[in-house]
């Protein structure tokens, strides 16, 4: 009778059943790898567009950064224009009214008349001067205007013209002497002018 020996083979097959399991374990280790090797690479790919596309984004913000700077500059002296323009505004808006009326007084003068002196005078000034002035619904200023002229018809003719400024409430002109300035004969005038 032959006999077989049954341990061996169950030895056999449990050697068999250790090598698949060997080699199973060992795919999925190799998949495991491919997989995580597929993943990397495409990670990488992602990663170098994603670097294009930092770089390319980085250039565009350099140039971006330069218009802006341009805007800011371009800001910056916009509102120093209009600071400038804000101050010219506010002297024309709030210019001293001596300026106004020396401007307006200067306007007005015709030819062979020269001035000699402007002065804004208070109403004590009026009073030790000797001259009658009434200051009922005026300011309490007048001004005095002192010149020389050549001809008596240009000093009327300069009243006149005083006489349609709107802040004068009256214009005054007491009296004209006539000098000498060296041989040639000149009138001297005051004239009076009372502020509204």
């Amino acid at each position: 009778m032959i006999k077989i020996n049954l341990l061996d083979f169950n030895d056999e097959l449990r050697k068999v059943q250790i090598q698949k399991q060997a080699v199973s374990a060992a795919s999925m280790l190799v998949l495991g790898f491919v997989f995580m090797g597929m993943m990397w690479a495409l990670a990488q790919r992602d990663n170098t567009a994603l670097n294009g596309q930092i770089a390319e984004l980085d250039s565009q913000i350099g140039n971006l950064e330069s218009r802006y700077r341009v805007v800011k500059k371009m800001q910056k002296k916009t509102k120093r224009t209009h600071q400038i323009i804000t101050g010219i505004e506010d002297i024309r808006n709030h210019q001293t009214q001596p300026a106004m009326i020396l401007d307006d007084i200067n306007q007005l003068i015709p030819d062979k008349i020269w001035l000699k002196r402007v002065k804004v005078m208070t109403k004590r000034d009026v009073k030790k001067s000797g001259i009658h002035f009434d200051f009922e619904g005026g300011a309490d200023e007048v001004i005095e205007i002192k010149g020389m002229a050549i001809q008596t018809q240009a000093v009327t003719e300069y009243v006149e013209r005083l006489k349609k400024i709107s802040y004068f409430k009256t214009v005054y002109l007491p009296s004209i002497e006539r000098r000498k300035v060296g041989i040639n004969p000149v009138w001297l005038f005051y004239i009076y002018c009372h502020r509204v």
